[in-house]
């Protein structure tokens, strides 16, 4: 069934096992045998060929339709609404089957998914917790060395802290104001094969103040940067491919005009967050889903709009744009989706304590969601990780434009948390709030989502 409230009504398609007829999106007629208690029910859906065939105890009973409509379907069984007790055995492939399936047929289960270009979300992205001490700290737990580490104080305001590896050590940007880059090796002193190392933060509380609770979400972007000649501007480049993550930092000049600079992904990025490092002008994020010649701001809670600063182009696999924007150094995240480990993309709220179920083709470890149309103005920057809330509902949230602590709500309306719950799923993930941060009815929200593991990775059925 693709959207059906009834077996019989339109958008169903099912074998009746009082006659044995067949219902075709509200249709009904002859088809089959009927069939009862101990029966074995089999079904072939060919979404490529439009067929669907049912099976009685391993015997066809012919095509049902061979001109399905496109559309997402879903498993559905029913009653019909005469509320005689049934039950039903589902087996989706778990398990060997009483009777072969078509040859031609894969089982509805994630061993059937496509193998993973990331096995292991956590060889690329991770999310460490840890406490500050007041005094130099090793985090050295990740399972990577990190390029970019985006810190967060979770129990006290203090600002982000944001660096890479091409900006060098102690090289801090904070994401929730429009500073410029300051060095400051009391922060962060360097970056480890396992981690990093944090400075004695005994005044900004940034990363590693003492007794306070921090959260550290950090990326691997290749193992050595380049200089990238793929653009008008040369750029030097850390890239992962595999993970769809690249560093690039660059010089414009405004009097040249329109310029290109290359990125080393290899794709389209999804994502751009670009920043001036030597003013305290806002940060620019461009995405493919909204169209780069539309910009938000990530210290600002205001929606996307029109912008000449990425250019009149898209982006293309080799470059992104610069245009009309000051004199100086900057840098540029930019992120592909890679199926089964990230995805950037966008869902529509609908208002509801039930909320839309947003697929992602994993289970996140991370999710950053903004509401980005124009309904979405003074919706800030929500972040969500697996590490802070590993339960649901999910509710630990941080506000990328905000310096305040992790209980208190992105909109400033409430605090200890009360409406921002987030299923997070084996495959997605869902809003369980009417909550202006990720789901108000009609607004079009932009997130960016990281894996903990891929879904074929999970093995088995859907959970």
């Amino acid at each position: 069934s693709p959207d059906a409230g009834s077996p019989t009504s339109a958008g169903a398609y099912f074998y009746s096992s009082y006659n044995g007829n067949k219902w075709l999106s509200s249709a009904d007629s002859s088809y089959g045998s009927s069939y009862t208690t101990g029966d074995i029910i089999g079904v072939a859906l060919d979404l490529d060929n439009t067929t669907l065939t049912f099976y009685k105890n391993g015997v066809s009973q012919g095509n049902a339709t061979t001109s399905l409509p496109s559309g997402t379907y879903f498993p559905y069984v029913g009653d019909n609404a005469n509320n005689s007790a049934q039950t039903v055995v589902a087996n989706w492939g778990q398990r060997a089957f009483s009777y072969s399936a078509p040859s031609n047929h894969k089982c509805l289960t994630t061993t059937s998914l496509p193998t993973p270009g990331v096995a292991d979300g956590s060889d690329y992205f991770d999310a460490k917790l840890w406490t500050g001490t007041g005094s130099s700290q090793a985090i050295n737990t990740y399972s990577f060395s990190p390029d970019m580490a985006w810190i967060k104080v979770r129990n006290n305001a203090g600002s982000f802290a944001l660096l890479d590896t091409i900006r060098g050590n102690s090289k801090v940007l904070r994401p929730d104001i429009n500073a410029s880059e300051q060095t400051n090796e009391t922060v962060f002193s360097t970056f480890d094969s396992n981690g990093f190392t944090l400075g004695a933060d005994t005044s900004n509380g940034w990363t590693n103040y003492n007794t306070w609770t921090y959260v550290g979400w950090a990326w691997e972007a290749g193992s050595s940067t380049v200089s990238n000649t793929d653009g008008s501007i040369t750029t030097q480049v850390r890239a992962n491919q595999t993970a769809g993550f690249s560093i690039a930092t660059y010089s414009f000049n405004n009097s040249l005009g329109s310029q290109t600079l290359g990125h080393g992904l290899g794709a389209i990025p999804d994502l751009v967050i670009r920043k001036d490092r030597n003013v305290g002008d806002p940060w620019s994020v461009y995405s493919k889903a909204m169209g780069f010649t539309q910009r938000a701001h990530l210290e600002q809670n205001v929606a996307f709009s029109g912008t000449t600063t990425f250019g009149s182009a898209s982006a293309t696999s080799t470059v992104n744009r610069a245009n009309n924007m000051n004199d100086g150094n900057y840098v540029d995240y930019s992120f592909v989706s890679i199926p089964g480990f990230s995805l950037v993309s966008t869902y529509v709220g609908n208002g509801s304590a039930d909320g839309p179920f947003v697929h992602c083709g994993f289970r996140p470890a991370f999710i950053m969601i903004k509401g980005a149309s124009s309904g979405g103005t003074n919706y800030n920057w929500a972040l969500v990780d697996t590490e802070r809330s590993n339960a649901n509902v999910a509710n630990h949230t941080l506000a990328a434009n905000l310096s305040e602590d992790e209980s208190y709500y992105g909109d400033g309306s409430s605090v200890g948390g009360a409406n921002n719950k987030i299923d997070i799923l084996s495959n997605g993930f869902k809003p369980r709030e009417n909550a202006t941060f990720h789901n108000t009815d009609g607004v079009t929200y932009l997130f960016y989502a990281v894996a903990e593991n891929p879904f074929q990775a999970n093995g088995g059925i859907a959970r």
